[in-house]
């Protein structure tokens, strides 16, 4: 939306200011012929300029978001290794506290049946 504001405002502004030279400058039909000709070509070099960046910002965005796709997959998929990892570490561990803990349950549980 922004860039359709841009664009009227271009052409908004440009016919204002033909107008205006055209009104306030005393020139012959020629001479006005002539700059009304130029104020026609810049306007759509500008426009031209305006569409071709336009494009090109667009493409750049299209490529950043597909970098950032593929950026965030491979992240994702080295932090899920990194977790599958890190859960095969402290899996021994883990069965350890548990073994010992069923052993202190076990202590607890003939302390007080004596």
């Amino acid at each position: 939306m922004k860039l359709k504001s841009l664009i009227y405002g271009v052409i908004a502004g440009s016919a204002v200011a033909s107008l205006t030279t055209l009104l306030v400058t005393p020139k012959s039909g020629k001479e006005v012929q002539a700059s009304l000709t130029n104020s026609v070509n810049l306007i759509k070099r500008n426009l031209n300029e305006t569409k071709e960046q336009t494009l090109s910002l667009k493409d750049q965005f299209s490529e950043t978001a597909k970098i950032s796709k593929e950026a965030i997959e491979v992240v994702s998929q080295d932090v899920k290794v990194s977790i599958d990892d890190w859960k095969q570490e402290v899996e021994p561990a883990i069965k350890q506290l548990q073994k010992e803990i069923d052993e202190l349950q076990e202590v607890f549980q003939n302390s007080r049946n004596t």
